[in-house]
């Protein structure tokens, strides 16, 4: 794990703790302040060139910090937890500390993701069934399944629970049978 995952993670969940004494209301504003403000870094180069830059030294950035809270129309806490990422010079670690703290959040709030890959686009019903599958291996929570698409795997699904791969694709049985007549 990079320092930089370190630093973002402990952002996060400096965030998190101050969601907790809040309650839910103030976790949702927390999540969606955060979210806009790593989709405006995101979404802007220059500003992004900016807060990377080594010339631009932690005052500037907390002016820059500032000044977009005040333009977001950020709520207090939100706006005062980008000023002090900017104050200690992490505002290029944005998108990760919101990575983290969603991740964080969905975690507390008991949801699961799920990755669904298929060799092709599944119907709807299928799309269903797929996930009622997922949430009884899941076992426990809310499953937020996402769908992906790879020809590569010829047929059946990969399904990724968390850290978990479950692998029933025809191209993994290939390999299968192949190093078992290897074998023989």
């Amino acid at each position: 794990m990079s320092s930089n995952n370190i630093i973002a993670r402990r952002y996060a969940q400096a965030l998190f703790e101050i969601g907790l004494g809040g309650g839910s209301a103030l976790f949702d504003e927390l999540a969606k302040a955060l979210h806009a403000i790593a989709g405006v870094f995101e979404n802007n180069d220059e500003l992004k060139r900016v807060v990377k830059s080594p010339l631009v030294n932690n005052r500037r950035a907390l002016g820059i910090a500032d000044d977009l809270g005040k333009a977001m129309k950020l709520p207090k806490t939100a706006h005062h937890f980008l000023n002090v990422v900017a104050e200690h010079g992490r505002l290029s670690l944005i998108a990760d500390i919101n990575h983290e703290f969603q991740q964080k959040l969905k975690t507390h709030n008991g949801i699961i993701d799920a990755e669904i890959i298929s060799a092709y686009p599944l119907s709807a019903g299928e799309a269903k069934k797929a996930g009622e599958i997922v949430k009884q291996i899941a076992g426990q929570g809310k499953v937020n399944c996402e769908f992906k698409n790879d020809p590569e795997i010829l047929g059946g699904v990969i399904v990724r629970i968390g850290s978990v791969l479950i692998d029933n694709s025809v191209a993994h049985q290939l390999k299968q049978y192949q190093s078992a007549m290897k074998g023989q």
